[in-house]
């Protein structure tokens, strides 16, 4: 899984996958930045009343 910017386009996109191959990594989704961070908030943050070990 590889984050990009928002604001990047279908050409921008394939570009970095197609750099990213180049580089021997294998990509499997494209996820826009915002929404890596909120997936990483929800995962992060506990929930109210939860224990923390």
């Amino acid at each position: 899984m590889i984050t990009v910017p928002a604001y990047y386009g279908v050409a921008e996109r394939e570009a970095l996958v197609v750099a990213a191959r180049k580089a021997s990594l294998s990509v499997q989704r494209l996820i826009n930045e915002p929404t890596a961070a909120a997936l990483v908030h929800a995962v992060r943050v506990p929930k109210p009343g939860a224990r923390s070990w």
